[in-house]
């Protein structure tokens, strides 16, 4: 009880006012667009979270893979990452449903267009999606949820593979400040990777936990949201590089399941 009246104060949501009455009606839109069924597809939780002012990667997507070439062309992106996205996949590297290191406006149309192809009568209703590639670092996991308990809180841990595999991942309550932030960052068993250990790119500890605040604001100004994760985000050299995002809509009474 004493550690939790002794932490620091933080005003949440930090999001701007005119963001969040905004926001529900987006929610429950994008909720209606993929089917009434979380997650939502992830360019649409790309945009939810851009607009919450995480800096999410460029992504472009199309239909039509000639046309996904040509934007990509057209805002600079040579080299990109394709995903398949259609409602209900969800584990897309499972499915060989990601394609990395494509590069140029042939082969972007072409894999975009194998992409289409492999997901057969399920493309009806199929886009491809192009991101810039991140350069190869560390994997972590971002996140925040809703718990039945304890109400909103973060997480953070080792990403990619590494997240179920090895299980290393903390938690805190949300809202959660910096300093509070940074701390719960380090305590992690595989902390020392973070600094820098056996050649590998120190994380940028500030910017890590800014981004672990923001994830627990948006849980907290949006009960819509039952979880949002960000896995992996990639450290490297040229600082944190949000790869993949997801987003889990609270069940609603009355919603179908």
């Amino acid at each position: 009880v004493l550690q939790a009246l002794a932490r620091p104060a933080r005003p949440s949501p930090q999001i701007p006012a005119a963001t969040i009455e905004r926001q529900p009606a987006i929610v429950a839109d994008l909720n209606r667009s993929c089917g009434n069924a979380p997650p939502l597809l992830e360019p649409e939780a790309r945009d939810f979270l851009s607009r919450s002012g995480l800096a999410i990667p460029r992504w472009l997507t199309s239909a039509d893979p000639d046309e996904l070439a040509h934007l990509c062309a057209e805002a600079g992106l040579n080299t990109v990452a394709l995903k398949l996205i259609r409602p209900g996949l969800v584990h897309r590297t499972d499915s060989g449903a990601v394609v990395l290191g494509v590069t140029g406006t042939a082969a972007i149309a072409k894999q975009a267009q194998l992409l289409l192809d492999a997901a057969g009568a399920r493309a009806r209703n199929a886009r491809v999606m192009a991101t810039a590639m991140i350069a190869p670092g560390i994997e972590l996991v971002f996140g925040a949820l809703r718990d039945a308990h304890f109400g909103p809180a973060v997480m953070f841990g080792l990403g990619g593979v590494f997240t179920e595999a090895l299980d290393d991942v903390v938690f805190h309550l949300a809202p959660i400040a910096q300093a509070e932030a940074e701390h719960l960052i380090s305590t992690i068993r595989a902390a020392r990777l973070l600094h820098g250990d056996r050649g590998t790119a120190a994380l940028d500890l500030e910017a890590a936990a800014a981004l672990l605040c923001n994830l627990g604001d948006v849980l907290v100004a949006y009960p819509e949201l039952a979880e949002v994760e960000l896995n992996p985000v990639i450290v490297n050299g040229d600082g944190l590089g949000i790869a993949d995002a997801r987003i889990i809509v609270a069940d609603r009474p009355g919603a179908d399941r």
